[in-house]
């Protein structure tokens, strides 16, 4: 049985609202945010609550949902959300500012879809080399 999950409304509200003030009272929300986004096998799901946060978010959060959530959501579910990713940047100004927030490394995802996820940013991601491990030495 799965555990509860906080009604979507309130998660939104907490997730916001801790990036606005970091209550630790309200790190909770990040942690579920974060789950509820890289491991919900059910990509509708996880689409769902990132677009409930673009929605909510005032203009100084939307940087922080789009290198938070927006961002897992592109890397954990972007091959099978492509299609509403494009539409929603399209339709959506606010969508494609957030979705311009989001660093994406070379292999991440496939080619065509990392070059679908650029060009639905208006250009504005700019893909970083492969992660290596000399990197970190």
């Amino acid at each position: 049985m799965e555990p509860a999950q906080t009604p979507l409304p309130q998660l939104v509200t907490a997730y916001l609202r801790h990036h606005r003030t970091r209550d630790r009272a309200d790190f909770w929300a990040f942690d579920e945010v974060k789950d509820r986004v890289l491991w919900n096998p059910d990509p509708a799901a996880a689409w769902e609550l990132v677009l409930a946060l673009v929605r909510a978010a005032d203009d100084d959060s939307l940087g922080y949902v789009g290198a938070g959530p927006l961002e897992d959501l592109v890397t954990a579910h972007g091959v099978s959300l492509i299609q509403e990713i494009e539409h929603e940047a399209m339709i959506d100004p606010r969508f494609q500012a957030c979705l311009a927030r989001v660093w994406l490394s070379e292999g991440e995802l496939p080619p065509d879809i990392l070059e679908r996820v650029v060009r639905a940013s208006g250009g504005a991601i700019e893909p970083l080399p492969p992660h290596s491990e000399k990197d970190e030495a």
